[in-house]
């Protein structure tokens, strides 16, 4: 059997361990020869499992991590962590946001998680150096969102 790229033989062999529930290691012989060798089983990479569930989690966005480990247990008699579910999650997910197909999903419910806000007179004062007494203050925020505010204030040195 002939393939385009190694990248291509390599997809193979993944999915051919999976499948048969064989660890195999692979490794460069060579210029053109790859070698593989019995090994433990790695192959469940999130990158295979994003390659895999990009088509579900385009379906289904909010897909919990959880649901995500008991089918991929069930499917494929594999067992992996719930840090490479996330990380396949997330890079399928990006990959779906890559290709502007996410803004067709309606129901996404979108949060704000950090902002910033920047006075251009005051930022241009810090980097030019005419602030010289700078304090940091915080507080926490005891809403419904909570979290913690910080503020940065400069005083004027020609005030």
């Amino acid at each position: 059997m002939r393939f385009e790229s190694a990248g291509q033989f390599g997809q193979a062999v993944q999915d051919y361990a999976l499948k048969y529930e064989k660890a195999i290691k692979s490794t460069k012989s060579g210029e053109k020869n790859i070698e593989v060798r019995p090994a433990r089983n790695k192959q469940a990479s999130s990158k295979w499992l994003a390659r895999h569930y990009k088509e579900t989690l385009r379906e289904k966005p909010d897909w919990n991590v959880l649901e995500m480990q008991r089918d991929i247990d069930k499917k494929f008699v594999i067992s992996v962590s719930k840090n490479v579910c996330y990380r396949a999650r997330a890079r399928a997910l990006k990959k779906v946001y890559r290709h502007g197909l996410f803004s067709t999903i309606v129901e996404r419910h979108i949060r704000l998680k950090r902002m910033f806000v920047g006075f251009d007179a005051l930022k241009e004062g810090f980097l030019g150096g005419c602030r010289h007494v700078i304090s940091l203050d915080e507080c926490f925020l005891k809403s419904k969102v909570g979290g913690q505010l910080l503020s940065a204030v400069g005083r004027d040195g020609y005030n």
